[in-house]
This record gives C-alpha cells, sequence and structure tokens, in this order.
C-alpha cells in the first residue's frame, strides 16, 4: 500500500470470490484505488462494453482457471461436471507451475494484493495451496434477481440457469472454504451504505478511511440498483432454496454449508446444461443447414447469370468482341 503507512499489513492480500455480474469488479476496483496492488503492469484484462469501468482481474489468472475447467470439458456457465480429480496430471503441472508464477508475481509488489475471478469459487482447491495463509477471503453476493438479469443481458442465459448458476458458485465458494474464515460482502448493500458495509478487516487499511467513500472509490451509482428486482417476473421465480441461500448470504455471515443443497443445485444445473447444449446443437444444425442453402441459392444465380451471358453473346446481329 505504500511506504508511508508506517506499519506492516496484517495481510499480504485480498482474494475476490463471487458469481459473475455480482460485483466482484466493483470491489477489486475499490481495493486498487485504495492502493491495492493487481500485480505487474501487463497483466489486467482492462474494460469493455459490457464492464466499462473495468474488470480489475488478471488475464493470466483467468486463462489457467479456463485451463482447469475446460481440461474436462467444463466453462464457466458450464461447471456442473467439474471436479479436480478428473483434471489430467499434465494440466495440473502446468497449474500449480504457473499459479506459484503468479502469487510470486503478487507480493513482489511492496504492497498488499488483491487477486479477483469468479472462477476461484470452483476452483479453491487448486489455489489456497499457492495463495497460503495470511491472505483474507471476500465472498461478493448480490441478489440473484439483479444476477439473472445481467446474465440474460450479457450472455442470453435463461433466468432458470443464471440462478442455478448463481447458486452453484456460492455453495462451491463455501465448500472451498471448508468453514475457514471468510468475509461475505453484500453489493446492494456496498453500494447504498457505503464505507460502513464494507468488512472491518478491510476498513483496517487507511487508505479506505480517506475521506473517499466507497461509493465513490467504486464509481457506482445506486441508481444502477433495484432498478431489475422490483420486476415481479423476477421476483416470483425464485425458489424456496434460492431465498433461502440468498437470505443467509444477504446477513453477512456465511451460512452453514450444506452437501445435499450443493447436490441438488448440482444436479438441476446439469440438466440445464444439457438442455443449453441441445439448443446449441440444434441452432448449429440450423446454422449450417441455412449457409448450405445460401451457398445453393449463389451456385443457382450464378449458373443462371452465365446462361444469360451466353445467350447475349450468342444474339443475332451482336458484333464480336462486345
Amino acid at each position: 500500500m505504500g511506504s508511508g503507512r508506517g506499519r506492516k499489513s496484517p495481510i499480504e492480500g485480498v482474494i475476490v470470490l463471487g458469481c459473475h455480474r455480482s460485483g466482484t469488479s466493483a470491489v477489486a476496483r475499490i481495493l486498487v484505488k485504495a492502493g491495492f496492488s493487481l500485480g505487474a503492469p501487463g497483466q489486467s484484462i482492462g474494460s469493455n462494453r459490457q464492464n466499462r469501468r473495468g474488470f480489475f482481474e488478471r488475464r493470466d489468472v483467468r486463462d489457467l482457471n479456463d485451463l482447469l475447467l475446460r481440461s474436462v470439458g467444463c466453462d464457466w456457465d458450464r461447471p456442473a461436471e467439474f471436479c479436480p480429480s478428473r483434471v489430467p496430471e499434465e494440466v495440473m503441472i502446468r497449474f500449480d507451475r504457473d499459479a506459484k508464477a503468479i502469487v510470486e508475481d503478487l507480493r513482489s509488489q511492496g504492497a498488499p494484493f488483491v487477486v479477483k475471478e469468479p472462477r476461484f469459487c470452483l476452483l479453491l482447491s487448486a489455489w489456497k495451496p499457492h495463495f497460503g495463509d495470511n491472505v483474507k477471503y471476500v465472498l461478493v453476493v448480490r441478489d440473484p434477481c439483479e444476477v439473472a438479469w445481467s446474465l440474460r443481458a450479457r450472455n442470453l442465459l435463461t433466468r432458470r440457469h443464471s440462478r442455478a448458476l448463481w447458486a452453484f458458485y456460492n455453495l462451491r465458494a463455501l465448500e472451498g472454504m471448508g468453514g475457514g474464515d471468510l468475509e461475505i460482502l453484500n453489493f446492494s448493500a456496498l453500494v447504498r451504505g457505503g464505507h460502513s458495509a464494507f468488512p472491518a478487516i478491510l476498513r483496517e487499511f487507511p487508505e479506505l478511511s480517506s475521506g473517499r467513500s466507497v461509493r465513490e472509490l467504486s464509481g457506482l451509482e445506486t441508481s444502477l440498483l433495484n432498478q431489475w428486482s422490483t420486476w415481479p417476473e423476477f421476483v416470483e421465480d425464485l425458489s424456496d432454496a434460492e431465498s433461502y441461500l440468498w437470505a443467509s448470504l444477504a446477513e453477512g455471515g456465511p451460512p452453514r454449508f450444506d452437501p445435499k443443497q450443493l447436490h441438488a443445485v448440482t444436479s438441476g444445473l446439469r440438466g440445464l446444461e444439457q438442455v443449453r447444449g441441445d439448443a446449441e446443437d440444434r441452432a448449429s444444425h440450423d446454422q449450417v443447414r441455412c449457409v448450405d442453402q445460401v451457398r445453393s441459392t449463389l451456385m443457382l444465380c450464378q449458373q443462371a447469370l452465365q446462361r444469360v451471358q451466353g445467350a447475349v453473346n450468342l444474339a443475332p446481329g451482336r458484333p464480336k468482341g462486345r
């Protein structure tokens, strides 16, 4: 955080967990603006149309997480079948080598670091040995109705699939922590309540008490919240299990992890992934068929044009060479 502090940070860094579209980028932005380090320059993903203020995450971390998931045929939106024991040995060797180098880079910057990536929720068993014990884990949670709206807008996922992902990511994060020290950060409360909603462990850093509010640091607008969760079609979609999980997370204390709940959510998500996969296969087949039809039509048009040109060239009285 800088040599001017005059005291050693109580932690080496902060690991930001949370489902996609839950506010993890905003939390990482707060910490970076407060003085936390993302590591050596050049690895930041930057921003795009979907996240104009920036992702505040490292490209090499995302690539490494994708490597693990895709090695067993999974992805961020199809994680139900992921199991660490299925990852090929050569992939794990590469992961351990690269993860070690990433953490060494984070620790070499002379400031507490922050590293954020939603897939951490699914891969804590692989990352925790590299992060060590002197880090703080923060799970950013957001109303599943808002997450569902955002995922539908960004990725065209159904609300049911989006809510299943939300529950799966949060339950896997709780499972991965194994009852260890975990701060729950309610994204909506953070924006509405400002500094008072930030976990006490992070408020120990004086940079977060330098007169700038958390809302100012994050660049968020309160108007961005509540505009989706008030829609009846979203609120009424929540199942009893989703409502219970959200209520327990929103209170700020990690709920007791229930393996039966994760099993039920995984089974439901697996079915939704299958439905989506079948739909994508049908869409791909339809696209191929459409392209073939266009090609056939173009070929027929070309043949017809050639016949017309031939007829014109053979017309009586037509000068040669014209």
